[in-house]
This record gives structure tokens, sequence and C-alpha cells, in this order.
């Protein structure tokens, strides 16, 4: 390089570019370190324009490191002094030593800090050739997934960004498991705050944790994906196919997906709502699910989707994407439920059900900036559905302190289900000549509608009353609509060159109505039952005020600040009998953020907020629905709102030597007016709103109670074992919540305490043998203030063993082991048993673009799928039907070109 020797200058930001010798082409892909101490203090890669930039480097000495594969190693020595560096020009000469992919690889650290932001670089970590983003990420120190849910350091991940644009809407799997590892530079996780607290400047604790995955240089111009065909035994198949077009800006994916063996690519979020109750209760806020299980059932899925991103021209970005899925699920389920009563209530239930899905998903996004100065943004979401179901249900309520049988029921419930959900959020921002002083209008529109129809066909027995039958043959129709229009109006004021103000205003007003008319048959003929038809409708109209005030340096960032909220509930029950309730409620909701950057590797943030949420309209319906006669439920037209208070803080810091990693995390909830489940075991027969409720019945109906809480402490530790060639991540956690619930009339405090950790070591050995180990154990403890006869303890763990090898650059041989240990839950559930699954795989062709694998899922035939649920009025231990072995052959061709350097014409060159 003919840039060596000693520059002496001060700075902030460093930057330049790199070209090659002899003709000053720029060079792609480039690997640039700051080196410090012999240790990686900033790493990063030329883009194709052979452009590197380093931010927030503290001062000090340092050797700015570039390697390029078949380039000579060249290095820079500079002393910094709090100043910009920018506009190097580096060339490197061609050199034939081969073992700069060594140092390629040892430049970029495991994880870099950039202000709020943790990096994860992806060549400093192995995976092989056939790894996607997702198996990337479960590399990743602090990342842990559950099914479909990816979590960091314990927060959920709600969006995944390509190069920092939407990809595939809100379903992170879709992007994940579809973008190839090795198309990576980094990834960054950060808190993405919403837009118009990114155009103004503050944060309005509306913040997403979001995953940004930044393609390489070179891979963003060309064509990928494969196409897959696999049949097997008991007529099981998996076919599919994934096309990608990337073209700088412009980036179009098609999809396409047919299988019975539970793969689903695509949000299954879209489905709910839609189907009839099957006789287990929601609702209420002490619902933990301490671990995600494996999907219930067996699912039939088709479909198919696209994503489009583009630029057009200077002024406008636009993001959409269409999927349309249909699924048929079969499954089959038995639980049982022990509820904190005094007399040990159980309830046994076993489940049959079958149901078909249709749905479509679409979503728009336009961003227009005809100038510097303005900007609108249009977000736009659309999803039509239709659904049906058929559910047979066998019910059993005991009493096993007495050892007597008080109700049983057989049920057969049906139903058919149409909606569609729009979405809409248009916003204008203005920035005026003076810096930091901006206005912004938001716009949001809903409609949400659902309709529906259905039988229920029970006999019910109950057994205190000598042993009597309650027959019901019904059917029903069930309408809703939901429409909510919201405007929001901010603006900033600078107050000197350190702080703003903010001021917002902004109105909610929310209009709901529900129908659901139910008729008796006799003798093949429809008799409307008044009792249990219901015409309903509420409105909430929300005005809120409020003023921010933002304080912030090179290293601290402070808000703080308050909304005056009023809120007004107007409920009307117009059939059977007319009824209205007016509420109004005036809530002072303060907000405060705090981060301070300890330095470029460590950084603090916390958050305090406050918000409030109105019960829902099938909370507030006040009609009795008996499609499980066992368990009654009733709305309660009297819930009122209910308010969060929130206060997280978390620490994230890297060690100065080597790529160690620690992250600590605190979090709590306060709920005034929680809404939760009040539950009452008739002792005698009752008569509900003209209905008779049988002796032995339960009777849920949800109501306001406060004293809930919870709290989560997390941390994470993270390092590299260099001796095994691994990357090693140690987690713990404890969780306590009190859950408020009123059985039989008298209010229980549920306390959860719930205590974990794991391991997982990560291979970093070589592209060929790549493997990950992991451990995880929960320990959980329920106490009751009712009834300490029903305190329980539940203890699971889950050892895991996934590898892949490659042997002679086309033998793939794959394997995946899980086993599960459940200690403490009902008798004849506790379980131990070994998941494992594995395949042979053989690449062939002129760039083995072709594998022909063999592949058997659960071989040893163990799959369960068992999982514990504690709620604030019981607990309840699942089992569910599942996916169990079988055998399959599939072949796969996958197809990649990428118009890289290395690629590119010699006019392409001259124009670049």
């Amino acid at each position: 390089m003919s840039l060596s020797g000693l520059v002496t200058c001060a700075q902030s930001t460093v930057s330049g570019n790199i070209y090659a010798l002899p003709d000053s082409t720029a060079l792609t892909g480039v690997a640039v370190a700051l080196v410090q101490n012999n240790v990686v203090q900033f790493g990063t890669r030329t883009n194709d324009k052979g452009f590197f930039q380093f931010d927030q480097v503290v001062a000090g000495n340092y050797q700015l490191i570039s390697v390029f594969i078949g380039y000579k190693v060249d290095t820079l020595k500079m002393n910094i002094q709090n100043a910009d560096i920018s506009g190097l020009r580096l060339v490197m000469e061609e050199a034939t030593e081969g073992f700069q992919t060594v140092l390629v690889e040892q430049l970029l650290p495991l994880i870099q800090i950039k202000g709020d932001t943790i990096q994860f670089n992806a060549d400093a970590y192995k995976v092989n050739q056939d790894a996607t983003a997702e198996d990337l990420l479960k590399k990743m120190p602090g990342i842990t997934t559950e099914g479909s849910t990816i979590k960091i350091n314990g927060e959920q991940i709600k969006r995944v960004l390509v190069d920092g644009k939407p990809f595939f809407s809100d379903d992170p799997a879709a992007t994940l498991r579809n973008l190839p590892a090795n198309m990576l530079d980094n990834m960054q996780i950060y808190d993405k705050q919403s837009d118009q607290a990114e155009f103004a400047g503050i944060k309005d604790g509306n913040a997403e944790k979001t995953i940004n995955l930044r393609t390489k240089s070179d891979k963003k111009n060309g064509t990928f994906g494969n196409v897959y065909a696999g049949y097997g035994t008991n007529d099981r198949y998996n076919t599919g196919f994934a096309f990608n077009y990337f073209k700088q800006d412009r980036r179009i994916t098609l999809l396409g997906m047919a299988n019975n063996i539970n793969q689903q690519n695509f949000s299954m979020q879209d489905f709910s709502g839609l189907m009839a109750n099957s006789g287990q209760d929601g609702g209420g806020r002490g619902g933990v699910q301490y671990y995600s299980a494996p999907q219930n059932g067996i699912t039939s899925t088709k479909g198919m989707g696209m994503n489009y991103n583009d630029v057009w021209g200077k002024k406008t970005t636009i993001s959409a994407s269409y999927f349309l899925t249909k699924t048929n699920n079969n499954n089959t389920s038995d639980f049982v439920r022990n509820y904190y009563t005094q007399d040990q209530l159980r309830y046994n239930q076993n489940t049959e059900s079958n149901s078909l899905n249709l749905s479509h998903n679409g979503s728009l996004r336009l961003e227009i900036a005809p100038d510097s100065m303005n900007k609108i943004i249009l977000n736009t979401r659309f999803n039509p559905q239709k659904s049906s179901s058929q559910t047979l249900l066998d019910g059993l309520t005991l009493l096993p302190l007495f050892g007597e049988s008080t109700t049983q029921t057989n049920n057969t419930n049906s139903s058919i289900g149409s909606g569609f959900n729009i979405n809409s959020d248009l916003q204008y921002q203005h920035r005026f000549k003076k810096r930091r002083r901006t206005v912004s209008l938001n716009v949001n529109a809903q409609w949400n509608e659902r309709s529906g129809s259905g039988a229920y066909l029970s006999n019910s027995i109950y057994y205190l009353q000598g042993d009597s039958l309650v027959a019901i043959d019904q059917q029903y129709t069930n309408d809703s609509r939901s429409i909510n229009i919201g405007p929001t109006l901010s603006y900033t004021e600078p107050l000197g060159k350190r702080s703003l103000l903010q001021w917002n205003a902004r109105t909610s007003l929310q209009q709901n109505t529900a129908e659901k008319l139910t008729s008796d048959v006799n003798a093949g003929q429809l008799i409307q039952n008044i009792l249990l038809s219901n015409q309903y409708g509420y409105t909430y109209l929300k005005n809120a005020t409020g003023l921010y005030y933002k304080w912030s340096t090179d290293s601290i960032d402070f808000s703080i600040g308050s909304d005056i909220e009023q809120s007004k509930l107007n409920s009307d029950q117009t059939y059977p009998v007319e009824n209205s309730i007016d509420r109004t409620f005036i809530n002072v909701l303060p907000r405060i953020n705090y981060s301070r950057k300890f330095s470029s590797k460590a950084r603090l943030v916390m958050n305090l907020n406050t918000n409030t949420r109105a019960p829902s309209v099938n909370q507030m319906q006040n009609v009795l629905d008996v499609s499980n006669p066992l368990m009654v439920k009733l709305g309660n037209a009297d819930l009122k709102q209910s308010r969060d208070n929130s206060i997280d803080m978390r620490y994230n810091k890297r060690q100065n030597a080597g790529d160690s990693h620690y992250s600590f995390m605190i979090s709590g909830t306060q709920t005034i007016n929680s809404i939760a489940n009040s539950t009452t075991v008739l002792r005698n027969d009752t008569t509900i709103q003209g209905v008779l409720i049988a002796r032995g019945a339960q009777l849920m109906q949800y109501v306001n109670v406060n004293q809930f809480y919870s709290a989560r402490v997390s941390g994470q530790y993270g390092f590299p074992a260099k001796k095994i060639g691994s990357n090693i991540s140690l987690s713990a956690y404890y969780n306590f919540s009190q859950s408020p619930a009123v059985i039989n009339n008298v209010v229980n405090f549920a306390r959860n305490k719930a205590l974990g950790g794991g391991m997982n070591i990560s291979s970093n050995i070589s592209k060929e043998i790549d493997f990950t180990l992991g451990y995880s154990g929960n320990y959980n403890l329920v106490n009751n203030s009712v009834n300490s006869a029903a305190n329980t303890s539940y203890f699971s763990q889950t050892i895991s063993l996934r590898a892949n090898v490659l042997l002679f650059k086309r033998i793939v041989i794959n394997t995946d082991l899980t086993n599960n240990s459940y200690i403490g839950l009902s008798q004849a559930r506790n379980q131990n048993y070994l998941l494992w699954s594995a395949y042979v795989g053989y690449k062939f062709g002129t760039s083995k673009e072709f594998e022909l694998k063999a592949s058997c899922f659960d071989i040893l035939n163990e799959n369960t799928n068992i999982s514990r649920t504690v709620r604030d009025t019981y607990t309840e231990d699942t089992t569910t039907s599942n996916l169990r072995r079988y055998v399959m052959f599939t072949l796969t061709y996958t197809f990649k070109k990428f118009k890289g350097e290395d690629e590119m014409s010699d006019q392409d060159k001259k124009q670049k």
C-alpha cells in the first residue's frame, strides 16, 4: 500500500476508499479493521465503491489493517485525537500468499456495540454452506428461538429488516428462513423507534426490538433461490420454491410451498379470532407459558407469497408483500386442570378437532420525500380470511378430595367464519429551516369485521342431581365490527444546541358492535333463544395531550414528559333488553427515557412508561356462552379500562480484550384494574339471565382486580473458547408474577416464581464441521393464597445437539437430537423422551447445485407434545397429538448468481 507510515490527526469518524493496483479499480468486500493493543476495536467491509467508515472512534493509537484475498495485507498507523479523518485513498497490491483468509476472519470481532445497536459480524461465525440467516442467528450469543418466536436476552424480536427496509411484512420467520447466511455481512439488533419518534428525535415508548440484516456489497445484485420436492412414508410430502431477484434497491421474492409435515414459513397470526370456542377459556393477565411446545396436531399447508422492495426515482421508496395461505389442521388433545379451590376441583377434557383456514395477507409501505424538508409515509395492511372447524369434546369435573365426579359432558361444536381487517397509517412530516423544529400529522384508521355461524350439540350428566341428563341443541350467528380512527399532531421546538421540547395531541375514536343470535333446535325447527342472544355496542373516545423535554450530549440521551389523557367509554345493549353505561377516566401518563454510552463498547438504557388499555367487546358483551355446559362464560359490561406502569433497564458491554460480551436486564410491570377471570363452582341450580345453570357447572366472568405485578431479571454472558474452536453463551433468569383472580367469590393471589438458565456451545471450527450443543433448565413454583394445598412446582430441562458435517465436499450428514425431561406434571404425564432426526445428502452437478437426501424424522418414534400452563385460577397439563416417525427422500436444486466484482464485465468496471 502506498500510504504507510504515521498519520496524526484528531478524530471521531474515520473513512476512506480502497482501490486495487494497477488500474485503481474499487475493491468490494475488503475486510478493514482498527486494531488497538492487538485487539480489534472496529471492523467492517468496503461497499461496492470501495468505501469504508468507522464511527465513534475513541481517541488513541491504532493500526488500520486491510485484508483481501489475493492481495497483500497492509497496515497503516494512526493517532486519533477527537477529529474526523475522511477521504483516505488507499491502494492494495496483488499477492499470492494464502494466509489472508485466516486474517480476514480474525479481523472481524464477533460482537460490536455501536450506540444503542449490538452488531454481530456474520463472517466471524462459521456455518455450513447451506445455512440460512436463521441458522446463523442461533449462533449469536443471547439469541434464543421458541418456535417462530425469536428473543434477544429474553426480549422478543418484533421486526426483521433487510438493509434497513421491510422484508416479508411482519413475519420474521419468513425472512430468516429464506435468506442464505453467506449473503450477510452483519446482523444489527436495536430498538427501532416509531416513524414519528425517529423523525422528531425523541423517544415515545413505542420502540420495537428489531433485527437488521445487512447484506454483503457483492450480494446486492443477482438471483438466488431453490426448488425442492420430497415424498416419504405415510404419504408425507414437502414441496416448494423460493426465487429472489436483487438489483441494488430493487428486491423481488416469490415463494411457494405445499406440505403435510407441519412446516409453515408464513405467519399464523392471521387466523386469530375466527375459530369457535372449544371450551378452553382465555383472557386474564395470569397466563404464563413456560416454554413453547411443538405445534399442536398435524397440519397440511399450501401457500404462496411475494415481496417487492424498490426505490422509484430519488423520492419514493416502496415495500409491498402478499401471502395466500391455506391450512388444514387435525388435532387430538387432553388436559388436566387443577383449580386453586379448597375442595381441589379438577377438570379433565379430551378433544378432537379439525380446522380449515384460508388467509390473505397484504401490506404496502410508501415513503415519498419531495425534498429534504418534507416526507409522506403510507402504511397499509389488509387481511381477508375464512375458516371452518369441528370439535368433539368430552369433559369431566371431579372433586378428588371427596372421591366423586360432579359433572360430565359430551359436545360437538362446529363453526364457519369469515372476516377481514384493514389497517392504514398516513403520516406527513415537515422540517422547518431552523434545525430540529418539526411538525408532523399522523392519521391511523382501522376496520375489522367478523361474521360466523355455528352449532352446539351436547349431552351433560349432573351426578349431584341424581344423575340428571341435560341436552342442548342450538345454532347461532355471531357478527362483530370495529372501526377506529385516530389523528396525532406533534410539534418539536429546539431549546439551544442540546435540548428540545415536543408537544403532542392525539384523539382516538373506536366504535364496536357485536351481535349474537342463538336459536334452539326443536323438532327440526329453529326457535330463537332470547336469553342467549345479545346485541351490543360500545364507543371508546380517548383524547390526550402531552409535553416532553429532551436533552442530549455525545454520551447521554434523556427525555421526560407526560400525557394527560381523558377517556370516555359508552356501552349500549339494545337486545334483549336496553341498558346503557357511561364512564369517564382521566389519567396522567408519565414517560422517562434515559440512555448513557460509557464507551464505544458499553451502554445503559432505562425506560419508564405508562399506558392504558380498554376492555374488548368480547369481554364486555353480556351474553352467556354455553358451548361447554360445564364451563359457562359471561361477559361483563361493567369492566373498566386497565393501566400498565412498566419500567425496564438494560446494560450491554463488550470486554476490552477478545470478543466476550455480557448483558443484564431488569423489568417490572404493575397493572391497575387488571382484567382477570372470576370462576364460581355452582353449588346449587342457579338461574342467570333467565337461563338455568345446573349445580356443579363452572361460571366464568371477566372482572377488574388490582395487585397484579410481574418482574424479570435476566443476564447473559458470551465468550469465544478458541481452544475448542467454539463460542459459548451462558444465560440465567428469574421471573416473579402475582396474578389476582376470583375463585368462589374469594380473591386468590397466584404467586409464580420461575428460575432458569442455560448454556449454548456453537462451533466456530470450519464450514465443514458445524454443531450446536445446548442446555436449558427451568424450575417453577406456584403458591396460592386461598389454598396452600394447591401449591405446585414444576421442572423441565432440554438438552439438544445439532450437527452438520460435509465430507469430501459432496456428502452432507446432519443430525438433530433433543432430550426433554419433565418433573412435577400431573400423574402419568412426567416424561423423558428423545426426539432424534437425521438425514444424509449427496450434492452433485457442475457446481453442486443439486442435492438428493434421505431423511428420517423422529427415528425413535418418541415425539411427544406436552406442556404446563399456569394461570390465575388453575394449572393445566396438556398433551396433544403431533407428528411421528416418517422417512422422506428429497431432491433440491439451488441456484445463485451474483454480479460481484469478480463477475463484472470490463464495461461494468469502467462504468463503476
